[in-house]
């Protein structure tokens, strides 16, 4: 007989701090004070759902709180929500996909999303996207494991200047229920590469010597303050 649920040495335990799905056990990154879970940060994009139904399994656009969105997730009212009263559930064939189709301005930081298994249905996995050229390339920054049945917070470093969208594509498991999507805005931290693309749409690129004085022709190896639009950061030329 399965004893599992009684042995509290049986690492199948879900009681025993060693089993990977106890919340209390260091390693899990579920862990609220997991030193390895990044901060929510605070958040400037939040997509809640409380716009309306979408009542099918179908790939639509869908006008959310804080975004246009290509999805295939079910939303309709329920009980079954973090917040509000609307929610996102994944299909079962363990590959629904959200689509940003419109952009965040001010970059991100860190993705947050509140998020939870369907019922019994099994553990699932997400890859988080990000886009800096309107959906036309995507770049991976995060894998998201959804173990919990009760709603958890998850969160992953993008770390992203710029206009940006994001995309959640699950790649295993089953249902899941989706909710208070979160974004914040992009910090900068240290002397930036000069190589990475900060550019806005029509942003003029300016350089500024570290008293402040505006450069008209930066030198190669030299430390220089680089705003474009409203992204400021040191950058090495």
């Amino acid at each position: 007989p399965d004893n599992s649920g009684e042995d509290p040495d049986n690492p199948d335990n879900p009681d025993n701090p060693d089993n990977p799905d106890n919340p209390d056990n260091p390693d899990n990154p579920d862990k609220p004070d997991n030193p390895d879970k990044p901060d929510p940060g605070t958040v400037t994009f939040l997509e809640t759902f409380e716009t309306s139904a979408k009542p099918s399994y179908n790939l639509e656009s869908y006008q959310g709180v804080a975004a246009q969105w290509s999805t295939d997730s079910y939303l309709q009212k329920n009980d079954n929500v973090y917040d509000g009263e609307y929610s996102a559930r994944t299909n079962k064939t363990g590959k629904g996909i959200l689509e940003m189709t419109t952009d965040k301005p001010n970059g991100a930081d860190v993705v947050s999303f509140y998020a939870k298994r369907y019922s019994k249905d099994d553990e699932a996995t997400f890859d988080i996207y990000v886009s800096n050229d309107r959906g036309v390339t995507w770049t991976k920054k995060a894998t998201v494991p959804v173990t919990a049945t009760e709603y958890t917070l998850h969160t992953a470093d993008v770390k992203v200047p710029a206009n940006v969208r994001i995309k959640l594509v699950q790649t295993a498991g089953c249902r899941v229920m989706l909710d208070n999507i979160g974004i914040s805005d992009y910090t900068p931290t240290g002397i930036d590469k000069a190589g990475y693309d900060y550019t806005y749409p029509d942003a003029p690129v300016e350089y500024f010597n570290l008293q402040g004085i505006r450069v008209a022709n930066p030198r190669q190896g030299e430390v220089y303050i680089r705003r474009v639009g409203n992204i400021v950061g040191k950058i090495v030329f």
